[in-house]
């Protein structure tokens, strides 16, 4: 049997349940203040950011991983015969970049080495669905060429619906006006957002207060699929259990995923989506 290894950079949130089900590895984002930096590791403390966040006027700068990091990956799994990568959707940073010229430098030196690096125009959760995809393709044993085809048509048809409650990043990077954003959180608004076939951020539905929210994206879901018995949802979240939970009640309520997962959100996503934000990634039909 092959050695099939994957490596991702920490846009993918998984619980330490999913992380046991494949070979996986991951590369850090950073996230940088004036006086302060994180470091996105699989056991950082996401409430310390988000409380820091909460504090500091100062705005966070990101910066993805480098060729350097990737490549440093990918010979730690040289022994592998196949190597996957995954990273946040190219629209969105330079992650995808750093690893495609990492894998080129490594095949350069390697050309009987098998390595492959997916743009997954998603984030989160949307990633975590990419990855349990490639996961089921990797235990059935299909050849290299094949699970790419596979990943790709999978990447077309995903999608990840993010909804937060915090405007603070938006203001502070200027993107949203301080007046607008505390009308917005006085009266309860919640956009969902998503990515589009490029990676561009768009607004798909606004709704108003949790139970508006749970409606909207169950409802989106239903416009994007056909039937759900044979698909997976993944809800990521950043310190909001009880979201999560409505919201898996009110799916399951109004549709039949085969499976239906909880995941805690890593510091990367959870610097813009802030405290409390949830993403819903799900493969769609249409």
């Amino acid at each position: 049997m092959k050695k099939r290894s994957i490596i991702s950079d920490s846009a993918l949130d998984l619980s330490e349940e999913l992380k046991g089900l494949s070979d996986v590895s991951f590369i850090p984002f950073k996230i940088d203040f004036p006086d302060r930096k994180f470091i996105d590791t699989q056991d950082g403390d996401t409430k310390e950011l988000m409380d820091f966040m909460h504090e500091t006027e100062s705005i966070a700068t990101t910066s993805c991983p480098s060729p350097g990091e990737f490549l440093e990956a990918i010979e730690e799994k040289k022994d592998s015969d196949e190597i996957f990568i995954l990273t946040l959707s190219k629209g969105l940073s330079g992650s995808f970049n750093s690893a495609k010229t990492a894998v080129d430098m490594f095949l350069a030196e390697n050309p009987d080495k098998k390595v492959y690096v997916f743009d997954t125009i998603s984030a989160s959760s949307g990633i975590t669905i990419l990855y349990l995809k490639l996961v089921e393709l990797i235990n059935s044993e299909l050849e290299f060429e094949d699970i790419i085809k596979e990943m790709e048509k999978t990447i077309k048809k995903t999608q990840a619906l993010c909804s937060t409650e915090d405007f603070s990043q938006f203001i502070k990077s200027g993107r949203m006006n301080k007046i607008a954003a505390n009308f917005a959180q006085t009266i309860n608004i919640m956009p969902v957002i998503t990515l589009d076939e490029d990676g561009n951020i768009i607004v798909e539905k606004i709704t108003r207060g949790n139970k508006s929210l749970v409606k909207g994206i169950s409802e989106i879901i239903k416009n994007h699929t056909d039937s759900t018995s044979d698909k997976i949802l993944v809800i990521s979240h950043n310190h909001a259990p009880d979201k999560a939970e409505l919201i898996m009640e009110r799916i399951k309520k109004d549709h039949d995923f085969k499976e239906i997962y909880t995941v805690p959100m890593h510091m990367i996503v959870s610097t813009y989506v802030h405290y409390r934000g949830v993403i819903i990634g799900f493969e769609k039909d249409k």
